[in-house]
C-alpha cells in the first residue's frame, strides 16, 4: 500500500491505498485428446492454462462460422463437416497484464447419405436387385429382413418365403471405415 501524508503549521492529514499488481505471464493450453470424429460431433475442449486465467473459447469452421464461449472447460458440438479450428484466449485477471493463445484443429467426418432403391415387390426365388443411392459411404451393412445379411455395396438377394420384410442398410462413412 502507498501512503500520502500531508502536512502545514495547523494539520495533518493522510491517505493509504492498496494496489495490486498481477504478473504478466499467462499461458494458454488447450489440452485436447480427440482431434476428430463424426457428424455431429460433440467433445469436451479442457484448459490447462495458468490457474485464474480469464478463458475465451473460439471455434471456426471453414466457411468462417464462428462459436465463441467464456466457459471455462466447454462442452462443444460440430455440426458442419471439414476442419475446425479451436482458439483458446488467457487473459490475466487484469486486462492489460498479459495474454497468450493456444489453436488447435479438429476434423469433423461428414455422415453418410443413405438411400437404395428396390422392386415394390418379388416372388419367390426371384433375384432383388438393391441399389444403393448412398453417398459418402465407405462399408455397408444390408439387413433383409429375413435373417440373411450381406455387407456387398449393391447386393442381389432373393427370398425363400412369402411375407412382408423390412430391408435396412447401415452405411458407414468413407472417411472414418
Amino acid at each position: 500500500s502507498v501512503t500520502l501524508i500531508a502536512t502545514n503549521e495547523c494539520c495533518v492529514d493522510s491517505l493509504t491505498k492498496s494496489i495490486t499488481v498481477y504478473p504478466p505471464d499467462v499461458t494458454a493450453f488447450i489440452e485436447q485428446d480427440t482431434l476428430a470424429g463424426c457428424q455431429p460431433f460433440s467433445f469436451n475442449l479442457e484448459s490447462v492454462s495458468t490457474p485464474g486465467s480469464l478463458l475465451s473459447w473460439t471455434i471456426i469452421d471453414e466457411a468462417g462460422n464462428v462459436q465463441s464461449t467464456a466457459e471455462e472447460d466447454p462442452l462443444i458440438r460440430l455440426d458442419s463437416a471439414g476442419w475446425h479450428t479451436i482458439i483458446l484466449a488467457a487473459r490475466g485477471v487484469a486486462p492489460d497484464c498479459g495474454i497468450d493463445f493456444d489453436t488447435a484443429r479438429v476434423l469433423v467426418y461428414p455422415a453418410p447419405v443413405v438411400d437404395f432403391a428396390l422392386p415394390a415387390f418379388a416372388c419367390i426365388g426371384d433375384t432383388v436387385v438393391f441399389e444403393n443411392l448412398s453417398i459418402g459411404v465407405g462399408r455397408t451393412e444390408w439387413s433383409f429382413g429375413d435373417g440373411r445379411t450381406s455387407d456387398d455395396y449393391a447386393p442381389v438377394h432373393s427370398f425363400d418365403s412369402s411375407g412382408v420384410n423390412t430391408i435396412s442398410l447401415t452405411a458407414y462413412s468413407s472417411a472414418r471405415q
